[in-house]
């Protein structure tokens, strides 16, 4: 009880271990998911079923396209000060 050098080997022995343990752990399992990933060809899609692949690729097809043409401004007065707020740049990047 009064070997003070016991009691650090003790921590030290703990908290290295676990940190070395944990470490070790993580490693294998991100090392694990990079192989997946490649072999399935690099994307997220590997976690999907067949109807998620459908929805997410018109996602990203509607994404893509931008509105043939511009949205008016509304006429109604507190309607246009609310049009001119969300379509501010810097509310977009508030937001």
């Amino acid at each position: 009880e009064t070997n003070i050098y016991m009691y650090l080997y003790f921590v030290f022995f703990t908290i290295f271990g676990s940190f070395f343990t944990l470490n070790l752990f993580i490693g294998v399992i991100i090392d694990n998911f990079n192989e997946q990933k490649k072999k399935a060809g690099g994307s997220l899609e590997m976690f999907m079923t067949e109807d998620q692949k459908k929805y997410y690729n018109a996602m990203k097809k509607m994404g893509s396209k931008k509105p043939l043409k511009a949205i008016p401004r509304p006429r109604w007065r507190p309607q246009a000060i609310v049009f001119e707020i969300v379509t501010n740049k810097k509310f977009d990047m508030i937001i």
